[in-house]
């Protein structure tokens, strides 16, 4: 069934109106936003999203919304201009009172009603047809960007992926022979952080250390890296990691190059333009309020941005995934785990995180992810990676 016009209930969940419009069988012509004076922006954001559909969309303010009688009045003044046309409520948005009362009158005037079961895309109709309610699935054809256009963020794209130029089984073995290297990485990533700071000439290079334990064992990693052409070791005990690129990648780069891959094979889809839509990697998202018009560090634009290390839509929900190849404790790991709980913020009530971190955590930083749902996969467990994303994800 489809309606020319769909009445949105708007609130700081954008989906709710968002999934119906993007099934090309059930989307609308337009929209009327129904909006409370503290949702103004919101509304704005979504109504670029749905502009960018295609969608004519009118704001309609409500003047008080947890005044029942002024409720009931505006809306009845404002479905009066549309009544006569083929209208839907969508009552999946909104305040509750907003809800019962577009409800109430739209069963009054018996035009149709609907409610977004967002976790598995199906429509259900309040009101009833034969006496009978129904439910229908939608098709709904998500992306990246209108997903995040729908909240107001936008998306900066780095090609920063494509500089390092290594083929997925290079870097496999530090997964499948986890124990022979879970002590190694985190000493490159160490010799790593020392020169990224590093403004002399020489930048890029660094001398190890000749009495660390594992002396032995590093410097077969190192040749190894040496002899995929990564990084350049020297006899005289000299890491060369040659540019920035290469540090962001021994620095965790390789590790969010294999989860990137891993992932994108689970989501299962062959049309590589479709799926390159719904999961990217290395993004920044700017907030509605950074002044493109100001350097990244002015004092306008402090804060105002986010990093993402991946980032994919499955199921109608945003998922973000961040990558450490370092040791996680004490304030580092607080920084990391409160920075992904911040993150939920970009995508709604249904935004799901998780860290994969290439060292084991504590008991006291699994316990601090928990309180904040965040999953953690560590360690050796990323061996096992594709099961434990799929349970992360909801497809087992």
């Amino acid at each position: 069934m489809k309606f020319d016009i769909h009445f949105c209930l708007v609130s700081d969940q954008a989906a709710a109106n968002l999934l119906p419009i993007l099934d090309n069988n059930f989307k609308p012509k337009e929209a009327i936003f129904l909006v409370s004076k503290s949702r103004e922006k919101k509304a704005e954001y979504l109504k670029s999203a749905f502009k960018d559909k295609g969608i004519t969309v009118i704001i309609e303010y409500l003047e008080n919304e947890f005044n029942l009688d002024l409720l009931e009045k505006n809306f009845l003044t404002i479905i009066e201009k549309y009544k006569e046309k083929n209208i839907a409520l969508n009552a999946t948005g909104g305040t509750k009172l907003m809800s019962i009362i577009g409800v109430k009158i739209f069963d009054a005037i018996k035009k149709p009603i609907f409610y977004l079961n967002t976790s598995n895309n199906e429509i259900i109709f309040v009101s009833k047809e034969n006496n009978q309610y129904r439910s229908e699935k939608l098709q709904t054809r998500n992306d990246l960007e209108i997903y995040f256009s729908s909240y107001g963020f936008k998306i900066n794209r780095s090609t920063s992926k494509e500089k390092v130029q290594i083929n997925i089984p290079e870097i496999e073995c530090f997964i499948q022979e986890y124990k022979k290297y879970k002590e190694l990485i985190p000493k490159l990533n160490s010799y790593a952080s020392k020169v990224k700071n590093n403004k002399k000439e020489n930048k890029y290079k660094v001398k190890i250390n000749e009495q660390d334990e594992k002396i032995n064992d590093i410097e077969k990693l190192l040749v190894k890296l040496n002899k995929n052409n990564l990084i350049e070791y020297n006899q005289d005990k000299i890491i060369n990691f040659k540019n920035d690129q290469i540090i962001s990648f021994i620095k965790g780069g390789w590790l969010e190059l294999y989860i990137y891959d891993k992932t994108k094979s689970l989501l299962n889809s062959d049309n590589i333009e479709e799926i390159e839509k719904i999961i990217d990697c290395n993004i920044t998202i700017k907030y509605p309020e950074y002044n493109k018009d100001e350097e990244e560090d002015h004092s306008d634009n402090l804060g105002k941005k986010n990093e993402f290390d991946i980032v994919f839509i499955t199921k109608n929900c945003l998922h973000i995934i961040e990558c450490k190849t370092g040791k996680i404790k004490g304030d580092t790991a607080d920084k990391i785990l409160y920075k992904l709980h911040a993150l939920k913020n970009y995508g709604g009530l249904m935004t799901k995180t998780c860290l994969v971190t290439y060292s084991e955590v504590s008991q006291v930083v699994k316990n601090k992810a928990d309180h904040l749902r965040i999953k953690i996969i560590q360690g050796n467990e990323i061996n096992n990676l594709e099961n434990e994303l799929q349970k992360w994800i909801g497809l087992k």
